[in-house]
């Protein structure tokens, strides 16, 4: 460890021969004590009052901790390697906890002009909207590519479906059609609003597929019996991306946010509306259904997250975070 905040790695090679193998910047002051806290990571901690985890191999960071108000004077590590002490000039010594090195995958060159990134239901896969005017599917394990076409200008949104194999997407003209990994299959015009296509959503399945459209139309296409149909009239559109589609985990229902900040719930077996929810404080830019329970959550713009109740449609929580606005939320497996 250097005096200017360097780390150097060496490494034995020749006998009893240490040779320098690498070195990196790691901190803008200088280095107050250096461990490994096992054969993949490394911990160093500074004047600068940080905390970091480099990749023991390749200086990679990890991690860049904080926690202490002036410098860090000294480290220790736990015997198991899953805790860090850290004693500081500010009079405090915090235990902070260590988790093994997450395998990260990156592309070898970057995709330039994203305009839009949806996942498949099942997470495997992720579908690209790119300029110029092209679609590429991801597989999410390791990013490699599963579809590259070049699409129509007008394309506006798409999702993915689980086996990664097709992608739909929806256009400006109200056109949606689904697309193949294999070149060979042309695309399939699946369905028309008379106007533009803002959303597209893929049940977890793939067997159903909702499109919402300027037209102020939700519609339903099943893919079993090849038809398609409207669920809803005269939602409220006012703008291109300022509403959502969410199927439920199985795809019995189905939840429509509007622009007014209006959440509706759909039976998609007898084709009522179960409720809606009361306007939220700004537009509903996501509701996701929560797996197992009869609930809702919506993330507004106004940055609230709403909790529904679905039987009855009654509002159960309301949290505002530290946000100028939620655009997203996911919820966990358990």
């Amino acid at each position: 460890v250097e005096w200017e905040g360097d780390v150097e790695l060496l490494s034995q090679q020749e006998g009893s021969v240490w040779k320098p193998d690498s070195s990196w910047k790691a901190h803008r002051f200088w280095i107050q004590g250096v461990l490994f806290a096992d054969n993949q990571q490394l911990v160093t901690v500074s004047a600068d009052q940080l905390i970091k985890v480099w990749n023991a191999s390749d200086g990679e960071e990890l991690a860049s901790l904080r926690g202490h108000r002036d410098e860090i004077a000294s480290a220790v590590m736990s015997p198991d390697g899953k805790s860090l002490y850290t004693g500081s000039k500010d009079g405090e010594l915090k235990q902070f906890a260590l988790k093994p090195p997450v395998k990260t995958h990156s592309l070898e060159k970057a995709i330039p002009g994203i305009e839009l990134a949806r996942f498949s239901a099942n997470q495997r896969d992720l579908g690209i909207l790119t300029l110029p005017d092209r679609v590429k599917v991801l597989r999410s394990s390791n990013l490699g590519q599963v579809i590259d076409q070049e699409i129509s200008s007008d394309t506006r949104t798409l999702a993915v479906s689980d086996d990664g194999a097709s992608v739909v997407v929806g256009d400006k003209k109200g056109q949606v059609q689904r697309l193949h990994g294999d070149v060979t299959r042309p695309p399939e015009i699946l369905l028309q609003h008379d106007a533009a296509v803002n959303a597209v959503c893929l049940s977890p399945g793939g067997n159903l597929l909702a499109t919402f459209g300027m037209d102020q139309t939700v519609r339903l296409f099943d893919f079993s019996t090849g038809t398609d149909s409207v669920l809803l009239r005269g939602i409220e559109c006012d703008g291109p991306h300022a509403y959502a589609l969410a199927f439920s985990e199985d795809a019995a229902r189905l939840a429509v946010s509007d622009w007014e900040g209006i959440v509706t719930i759909l039976d998609l077996n007898t084709r009522e509306v179960i409720g809606r929810t009361s306007r939220h404080t700004d537009t509903v830019w996501q509701p996701i259904f929560l797996p197992g329970t009869q609930q809702l959550a919506c993330a507004s713009s106004s940055g609230y997250l709403t909790l529904w109740g679905l039987d009855p449609v009654e509002k159960l929580a309301s949290e505002k975070g530290q946000f100028l606005g939620l655009h997203s939320i996911a919820v966990c497996p358990n």
